[in-house]
């Protein structure tokens, strides 16, 4: 089939991640696929590698918000002209933009990459990263047949680290994601903080970047951290990244998904998380990961101790980690979930037509 994936705003995130994962996903499954872009998508130079050899073309197409007519029109035209079997959309602006430009043409598919989807509503189809997000939409009004739970993907390491590991020393704790409010980065630095005053040897490296960047260093300078946490900004390569960190740690508040979670899975890095939303289906407390209560850096500090602490603990959880990956998120494995949803949604929309 032909598939036109759209993502249309400028930022990189998990959404944008997502995006590049679908194109490759549909792609291994045989499929055609049209990456419709924003031409000043900061997305676009980390799908351009995964062109060659591969049916994903890309294309571009400005906006300036999801009631732009004239993108509307333009986008439209692609779409004639292009005539895909089906959409998918990806955020609150492709999935505006071309509910208006494809009506009558092929079926839409929103992707609900958060909690924000009362403009998703009504799309032919919804594509729901976890269950819980299916049960919120079906509960808002969509159609129970209409939604596929479908998690976000990646593929399994061919590095990932397997037992036994070797633990740098000083050993290396890593955190990764947007500087806002819900990513609870302050409890992480408070909880290096306990583990300082307790002695314990380590180095962290926080990656990453946004409006509370400012804030973060303070707190690290406040608290006598200057030395042991490092700021690596906003990460192009994430397995320069993951090699040079011995545990993981995911201190959010609010995830509905949470990718650098089973890219650490994916890799074998023994993880800490908390036991938010997203994170809770994907993770088993001590089986694959320790899980401890958000806004509690003591809590946190103490299973980053455990892990530091025993390294055979740490093997079992990342071992079992990468197991789970490859289980239920492997993008092979998704992939072909996907495109059985979609050949359904074709055919329905066929059939209702």
């Amino acid at each position: 089939m032909h598939v036109l994936n759209a993502m249309l705003g400028k930022k990189l995130g998990g959404i944008e991640q997502a995006f590049i994962d679908y194109c490759r996903a549909l792609d291994g499954q045989g499929n055609k696929v049209t990456a419709l872009l924003h031409p000043q998508a900061m997305i676009k130079r980390f799908l351009v590698p995964y062109i060659d050899g591969s049916r994903i073309e890309i294309k571009e197409i400005g906006n300036w918000g999801q009631w732009d007519k004239l993108s509307v029109i333009k986008i439209r035209a692609l779409i004639k002209q292009s005539n895909p079997d089906v959409i998918i959309a990806h955020g609150l602006r492709a999935a505006g933009l071309l509910r208006q430009a494809a009506k009558g043409l092929c079926p839409i598919v929103g992707v609900t990459h958060n909690y924000k989807n009362k403009k998703l509503m009504n799309l032919n189809a919804l594509f729901s990263i976890t269950k819980e997000l299916l049960d919120l939409v079906i509960a808002s009004g969509q159609k129970k047949g209409t939604v596929y739970h479908i998690p976000n993907m990646i593929d399994v390491h061919a590095s990932a680290r397997i037992t036994p590991r070797t633990y740098r020393k000083p050993l290396v704790i890593g955190a990764m994601g947007r500087f806002v409010e819900k990513k609870g980065f302050p409890d992480f630095i408070l909880a290096v903080e306990l583990l300082n005053k307790r002695g314990l040897d380590s180095q962290v490296m926080l990656a990453g970047s946004g409006e509370d960047e400012v804030k973060l260093k303070e707190l690290v300078a406040e608290k006598g951290l200057s030395k042991i946490v490092n700021f690596l900004g906003w990460i192009e390569n994430k397995d320069d990244f993951y090699n040079a960190i011995d545990i993981f740690c995911l201190p959010s508040w609010s995830e509905p998904f949470g990718i650098v979670l089973i890219e650490a899975f994916a890799r074998g890095i023994p993880t800490v998380t908390t036991n938010i939303e997203g994170p809770a289906e994907i993770a088993t407390n001590r089986h694959d990961a320790l899980m401890v209560p958000k806004k509690n850096p003591a809590q946190m500090a103490a299973a980053l101790e455990e892990l530091m602490a025993d390294h055979g603990l740490a093997d079992r959880l990342a071992d079992n980690a990468v197991n789970t990956v490859r289980e239920r998120y492997q993008i092979s494995t998704v992939g072909k979930k996907m495109h059985s949803a979609l050949q359904e949604i074709i055919e329905h929309y066929r059939q209702a037509g």
